[in-house]
């Protein structure tokens, strides 16, 4: 027993020696860090608020695939270079088999953007596109529309085909903005500060943190109602629905601008025709699928009720309207 624990110990030494000796090798330039700290911490010469301001002033706004993207990275590798940095390069947006660049065949910069009234009262209105918004193409000028019908049949009824060609589109009805009558921030008093410090001792009387000393919890809200939702077991798959069905990733539409891409390679093409022959075969023609869906008509019980509700058109509707465009007025 003693000769093969002498033989353990023997075997963990040797095992450990290499290592306690591979960090004894390692030493710590101490002089370099200190004089890394010195400039860093120097207003002198730390170049921090420099870099910042090119990173942020300069090249500000830049999304993937802009051209301040590529600006901002150009100069990151001039200022490495600068330093003495050596291998150091961009690194290239890859392709993918799609052609269309991983989503991104080219970004997008908001150059120029500009919103006012023109009448009854002519006024400058403060707002931001949302990016990757298509262009108008110089100045364009229509009649503003609010969109507040509550169900879509509504909305097709009071809008029918053309009656939204060329106006401008608020999709959300005004804010309201409460006035405010309270500043956002206080100071403390030295008084509040001295009793922050020195805090009065607890009072041996008080009752139990939190009311967990006895008595009963307290009861469940009645199920159904807002914030308890009623307890319902989950529906079964319906018949003949796949549980685990292959889908195919959509092929991105083929553009005809600018960001047109690439033809997508005949690799890529059979891959999708392979994905949605399987997914076809798994799903025969959907059957059962979307069978009891919605089921769950006492989720929630009267939450919500009383409360208006309203119709958002989406986006591709309002385009096939030929719509100017769409105002968001959420805060």
């Amino acid at each position: 027993m003693r000769r093969k624990l002498l033989i353990v110990v023997g075997l963990a030494a040797l095992f450990a020696t290499p290592i306690v000796r591979a960090f004894q090798k390692e030493t710590v330039d101490v002089d370099s860090i200190n004089k890394i700290r010195a400039i860093g911490l120097n207003p002198e010469s730390s170049q921090v608020m420099e870099i910042a301001s090119y990173l942020t002033d300069v090249y500000g706004p830049r999304l993937s695939g802009s051209a301040n993207i590529k600006k901002a990275g150009d100069w990151t590798v001039a200022k490495m270079k600068e330093w003495g940095l050596t291998s150091v390069a961009l690194e290239p947006w890859p392709d993918d088999p799609s052609g269309q660049n991983n989503g991104f065949p080219c970004g997008w910069t908001n150059e120029k953007f500009y919103l006012a009234a023109v009448s009854p009262q002519a006024f400058p209105i403060t707002g931001t596109p949302s990016a990757w918004s298509p262009g108008t193409n110089g100045l364009v000028r229509g009649e503003v529309v609010l969109i507040n019908e509550p169900t879509e049949e509504a909305f097709k009824a009071k809008y029918p085909a053309g009656a939204l060609k060329g106006k401008w589109v608020i999709t959300n009805p005004a804010p309201n903005v409460q006035p405010f009558d309270t500043p956002k921030s206080v100071r403390y008093t030295d008084e509040q500060l001295g009793r922050m410090e020195n805090p009065p001792p607890p009072d041996p009387n008080a009752p139990g943190r939190g009311g967990r000393q006895g008595g009963n919890p307290p009861a469940a809200p009645p199920a159904g109602r807002a914030g308890a939702p009623a307890a319902t077991p989950a529906p079964a798959p319906a018949a003949g629905r796949a549980a685990t069905a292959p889908t195919p990733t959509p092929t991105p539409a083929p553009r005809k601008d600018v960001c047109a891409g690439k033809p997508a390679t005949p690799e890529y093409l059979k891959a999708q025709a392979d994905a949605a022959a399987a997914a076809a075969a798994a799903n025969p023609a959907g059957a059962g699928a979307g069978g009891n869906r919605g089921g769950g008509g006492n989720r929630g019980g009267g939450a919500g009720a009383g409360q208006l509700t309203r119709y958002n058109p989406p986006a591709a509707v309002l385009k096939a309207a030929g719509v100017l465009g769409t105002f968001s007025t959420a805060a």
